[in-house]
């Protein structure tokens, strides 16, 4: 009598276990730079960096699915990524990623228009941002940006858990000093934030 092998070796659940690892912690102290953005007044940094941290969890939630192939997990476009989550974390989860996508993408192509439109933002003139459902100022838009990334990043954290623990792997997980000193140091929570 023959067995059907492990859909999944060891070797690959480690691999994910690292991919989960590493680009969790890399959405953290995204996150933390975002803050520490803000917190200068470095606002379009700040709204750029909360984004990136929801990218870098929501690659961290991808690994989760093991009918990826590793090979498509080494580099991912921000549109593939996009359509990967989408079965994962539903509603309220993609609507925050979806928010954060959107504040993003405003600040990367401010005034991209005209050379006057580039100028008067520049300049600093006010400029604020269509989200589909209603209309915001930048500043509004860095609030949304602030609480809407903390709201994706514990979606992205639960989900991890569940997947970890069912695979009795490490991964984040809230409230463990352990993941805590192992992924992220010491260096990144000293950091003037």
């Amino acid at each position: 009598m023959t067995t059907n092998p492990p859909k999944h070796s060891p070797e690959d659940l480690h691999e994910r276990q690292m991919n989960i690892n590493a680009h969790f912690a890399w959405a953290l102290a995204m996150w933390a730079s975002a803050e520490a953005a803000q917190k200068r007044q470095n606002h379009l940094l700040a709204a750029v960096g909360y984004y990136y941290s929801a990218f870098h969890a929501g690659f961290a939630v991808v690994n989760t699915n093991l009918d990826i192939p590793k090979e498509k997990l080494v580099q991912i476009t921000h549109s593939a990524l996009k359509g990967y989550l989408e079965p994962l974390l539903p509603f309220p989860g993609m609507w925050y990623y979806e928010i954060l996508q959107a504040i993003r993408e405003g600040v990367n192509y401010l005034g991209a228009d005209t050379p006057q439109g580039k100028l008067r933002i520049v300049r600093g003139n006010g400029f604020g941002f269509d989200l589909g459902s209603k209309k915001v100022t930048f500043g509004q838009s860095l609030e949304m940006a602030h609480k809407h990334s903390l709201s994706f990043l514990r979606v992205c954290v639960a989900k991890l858990e569940a997947f970890c623990s069912q695979h009795k792997i490490t991964g984040p997980k809230r409230g463990d000093s352990y993941w805590v000193s192992e992924y992220l140091d010491e260096d990144l929570l000293l950091a003037d934030c």
